[in-house]
């Protein structure tokens, strides 16, 4: 319901003062969006490495529980189609994919993780280093695995080359 004063104006907002309000939001909003959408990307790696250091952790502890071999293993050819934890012939644990990133081991086709029933990782430890597809310069983070077994995050480019898959 508009008011009208005493005088007979009309109380509100004028044509211009209401541009001049959506031109001002429109400038933050187009200022704001990319710095979200790297947000929302950092966001996704962080999110990636943490699924991929509670999954190994998930597995050496389960190693040990079972006194069984347990082996983490991509999906696929590559390690962000995602990856599954199994013992013998059933599987323990599954993560899904993650598209929009990329995860890469020290050799393709990417290599899978055994934990031993101590909890060590048998063969060579693999970095794997994980990185956003759309955002260029949100920060690499590295996943090792020392040969105790236990990971370990940095948020740097892994030390050793590794190599990506498409």
């Amino acid at each position: 319901m508009i008011r009208t004063l005493s005088s007979g104006r009309v109380r509100g907002f004028t044509l211009i003062e209401l541009m001049a309000t959506i031109a001002v939001a429109a400038i933050l909003i187009a200022i704001g969006v990319p710095s979200y959408q790297q947000f929302v990307a950092g966001q996704r790696v962080r999110a990636a490495v943490s699924a991929l250091n509670y999954t190994l952790l998930f597995a050496r502890s389960e190693a040990i529980k079972r006194n069984a071999d347990v082996v983490v293993a991509p999906a696929g050819n590559c390690w962000q189609g995602g990856w599954t934890v199994s013992v013998g012939g059933s599987t323990l644990a599954s993560e899904g994919g993650y598209p929009d990133l990329m995860i890469a081991a020290r050799s393709s086709p990417a290599p899978s993780l055994s934990f031993n029933a101590e909890g060590r990782i048998e063969g060579n430890t693999t970095p794997f280093e994980v990185s956003s597809r759309s955002a260029t310069d949100v920060a690499k983070r590295c996943v090792s695995v020392d040969l105790s077994g236990l990971p370990a995050t940095q948020h740097a480019v892994c030390r050793t080359a590794v190599a990506s898959c498409s």
